[in-house]
């Protein structure tokens, strides 16, 4: 195994692989998340009635206060995934791999 310099195609190919592939996998998940967060809200939210022509906006805060430690924890997982999947491809003049620190020689 030979191993060779990071230019700036090499890293362009890397970030496209990886950011076309999140885009690929975080689209259906926000998608999902819209409409999880959608019931949800018709779920907590009262719906107007005369005597109240509008909800309380509390009660939509509450709401995205709850759902947004999802979205996150959604959009962190799927990006692992994805970065998962760019590192393990291999291009046309090299592929990437995990090495485990030699621990004979000192870390510079």
């Amino acid at each position: 195994m030979q191993q060779v310099g990071l230019t700036f195609l090499r890293a362009f190919k890397v970030w496209w692989s990886f950011a076309w592939r999140a885009a690929l996998l975080l689209v259906p998940v926000w998608v999902l998340l819209v409409v999880a967060n959608y019931l949800i809200m018709i779920w907590i939210v009262p719906l107007p009635t005369r005597a109240v022509p509008t909800p309380h906006a509390m009660h939509s805060l509450k709401t995205l206060y709850a759902v947004y430690p999802f979205t996150i924890l959604a959009s962190a997982v799927t990006q692992i995934i994805a970065l998962r999947w760019a590192l393990n491809r291999r291009w046309s003049d090299f592929r990437l791999q995990v090495v485990a620190e030699d621990q004979s020689t000192p870390a510079t």
